[in-house]
C-alpha cells in the first residue's frame, strides 16, 4: 500500500522518527508509539528512517531492524534538571540525518539528546521538526509527571512558586530559567502532536500556542477485531487480572501492591483472584524493587511476569479477565473540559 504525497513534503524525505531509546532495550510507551509510527509509515510506502538514543553501558544489548540508527550517549554528561545534552550526541545525530538525507524531522522526546540538540535542530533553515508529546517533562522535572513532591498530589499548575514548593533544594529562580529555556526552545519548533485534547490544553495553559498543536492518538501496531464475551461470572472458578506497562508507583503499582496486601486478609477472595504484574524493572527504587519482591515471593495469587514484548501484548491481555490501570499521574486522557485549569493549590 503507498499514498500520493504533497511535492514539498516529498522533497523533506524520508522522515526521522527520532526516539530517546530503542524498543529492543526499553519497553516504555513513547519509544513503543514511535517505532510503531516507524513501521506504520514504511508499510504505506513512506520512506522513513528510525534514530534511537542508546546509553553507551547498553550498546551491546542494542538489536537495529532495517534503516534504523543509533546515536550513542553517556548518561553522566546528561543534565536531567535542564535537559541538555552534549556535543557529541548532536554531532551524531546530525550526521545521521547528513546521510539519510532526512529534513523532516519527528521527535518522540528530546530526552537523551538534550532540549539544546532540539533547538539546534529546529533553527536550522532546511529542516522541519515536529515533536511529539507524551508526557509533561517540559513542564514539570519530577519525571514530567505533574505529581507534586513529596505528597505526590496531582499538579494543576506548573508555576515558579508551585515548581519552587515542589523542588526547595532549586529553588523558584533555578525553576524559572528551567522554563524558559524550555519555552524559548520549544518556540524554534515548527509544530507540535500530542495524544490527547488533554495533554494539549496542558502545553497551551503553559504557554506553546494552540495554533501549532494538534492531536493524533498513538497508533496500534496491529488490529484487533473485537471478541466473544468469556464465560459468565458462575462458570469462573478463577478470576485474572493483568497490569502491563511500565512498573512504577506513578503508574500506580505501589495501588496494586496495597491491594494484594488486603486482598490477602480475604481468603474468600484471594483464592478465586490471580494478579499478573507485566513490566521492566529498570530504573525502579531499590525499596520498591524489594517489596515488589517481597510480596510476589508470599502471596500466591500474586505473580510478577517481568518484560514482555510489544507484539504479544494482545495475546497476553486476552489471558486476563480484567486489565488494571491504576495510575495516579494524568495520564493522557482522552478528553478535556476544555476550561482553564485551576491553580495549583499548594
Amino acid at each position: 500500500m503507498s499514498i500520493e504525497l504533497d511535492p514539498g513534503l516529498q522533497a523533506l524525505l524520508p522522515v526521522a522518527i527520532i526516539s530517546h531509546a530503542h524498543p529492543s532495550i526499553s519497553k516504555g510507551g513513547a519509544e513503543i508509539a514511535a517505532h510503531t509510527l516507524f513501521q506504520g509509515l514504511r508499510a504505506l510506502g513512506i520512506p522513513a528512517v528510525f534514530i534511537a538514543a542508546v546509553p553507551l553501558p547498553l550498546r551491546d544489548q542494542l538489536d537495529l531492524g532495517a534503516d534504523e540508527y543509533a546515536v550513542f550517549h553517556d548518561p553522566a554528561a546528561y543534565d536531567h534538571l535542564y535537559q541538555l545534552g552534549d556535543a557529541a550526541t548532536l554531532q551524531q545525530l546530525r550526521g545521521i540525518l547528513r546521510e539519510t538525507g532526512a529534513r523532516l524531522l519527528n521527535f518522540h522526546h528530546f530526552m537523551s539528546f538534550g532540549i539544546n540538540a532540539l533547538r539546534d535542530l529546529a533553527l536550522t533553515p532546511d529542516l522541519r521538526t515536529v515533536v511529539t508529546l507524551h508526557e509533561f517533562l517540559a513542564i514539570c522535572h519530577h519525571h514530567g509527571q505533574m505529581v507534586t513532591r513529596p505528597h505526590r498530589s496531582l499538579c494543576s499548575m506548573a508555576t515558579e512558586s508551585a515548581c519552587g514548593a515542589c523542588f526547595p533544594e532549586l529553588g523558584w529562580r533555578r525553576m524559572g530559567l528551567r522554563a524558559e529555556l524550555f519555552r524559548d526552545s520549544f518556540a524554534a519548533v515548527d509544530h507540535f502532536i500530542a495524544p490527547s485534547q488533554f495533554l494539549i490544553d496542558r502545553f497551551v495553559q503553559w504557554g506553546v500556542p494552540a495554533a501549532r498543536m494538534g492531536m493524533i492518538e498513538n497508533g496500534l501496531a496491529r488490529f484487533i477485531p473485537e471478541q466473544d464475551e468469556g464465560p459468565a461470572a458462575g462458570q469462573k472458578s478463577t478470576w485474572v487480572f493483568g497490569y502491563f506497562g511500565q512498573v512504577t508507583p506513578f503508574k500506580g503499582v505501589d495501588v496494586l501492591l496495597t491491594a494484594a496486601e488486603r486482598l490477602a486478609g480475604m481468603p474468600g477472595m484471594a483464592e478465586r483472584i490471580e494478579i499478573r504484574i507485566h513490566g521492566n524493572l529498570m530504573g525502579v527504587p531499590d525499596d520498591f524493587r524489594a517489596r515488589l519482591q517481597e510480596l510476589t515471593a508470599s502471596l500466591p495469587f500474586l505473580r510478577f511476569t517481568g518484560p514482555y514484548e510489544n507484539g504479544a501484548v494482545f495475546d497476553l491481555m486476552r489471558e486476563c479477565d480484567y486489565v488494571l490501570t491504576p495510575s495516579v499521574w494524568w495520564e493522557n486522557r482522552r478528553s478535556s473540559s476544555r476550561k482553564p485549569m485551576p491553580p495549583a493549590g499548594r
